[in-house]
């Protein structure tokens, strides 16, 4: 009929080659997602695996654990987050750079999350659907970061042993102590058997 407008019907049109090239490519996208999702995963069953080893490992001790070590490793993260601010990702005036990060779907929840390092630190840690944060890793290699018992970077093999005990684990120039919950904490030393780096791991489920 004259005077009505018909629609045109863009089922029929095919997009030029400009416009395909600018539409996304939604199952690529999906399948990087994917792909970047399993990656993380994965990686985080390595730890897991690895984890569980140095909790083997330690076993032995775990029946003659001292409330000093018990103590060390439920505090570590509470020290060093006086310093650290997970939400603005900022160590005092320091920005911490994310290394990696991913989002994806756990359990029927959703889950973020975030390896991020700075001057002397690097944390990893989870942060899940109406939960807050859980800290995963704390790596330290510098000695203006607070630790319980004061054992900072930079102090002796000796003093560890006297406040922590003399019957770890140890691999190398690394020492390991386990409580009894599947945390712990590694103290690894130098040539002249000072602090260079502490490691402290949890399970995160």
């Amino acid at each position: 009929m004259r005077g009505q407008n018909h629609p045109k019907n863009f089922r029929n049109e095919k997009p030029n080659r400009a416009q395909q090239g600018a539409q996304p490519d939604a199952r690529n996208d999906g399948a990087r997602r994917l792909a970047s999702s399993l990656g993380i995963q994965k990686m985080i069953l390595q730890k897991r695996i690895i984890f569980i080893l140095a909790l083997i490992a330690s076993s032995c001790y775990a029946d003659d654990v001292s409330p000093s070590v018990v103590k060390f490793i439920q505090e570590l993260p509470s020290h060093v987050l006086t310093k650290c601010n997970l939400t603005t990702l900022k160590c005092g005036i320091d920005k911490l750079k994310v290394i990696k990060q991913d989002s994806y779907e756990r359990y029927d929840v959703k889950e973020t999350y975030k390896h991020v390092a700075g001057k002397g630190i690097e944390i990893e840690f989870f942060i899940r659907e109406n939960e807050p944060y859980f800290i995963s890793t704390v790596t330290v290699t510098n000695r203006n970061f607070p630790m319980p018992l004061g054992l900072v970077v930079g102090e002796s093999k000796q003093k560890v042993e006297s406040l922590l005990g003399t019957f770890p684990n140890q691999v190398g120039e690394c020492i390991t102590y386990a409580d009894k919950i599947l945390s712990n904490v590694t103290f690894c030393f130098g040539a002249t058997e000072r602090i260079t780096k502490i490691y402290w791991l949890t399970y995160v489920d």
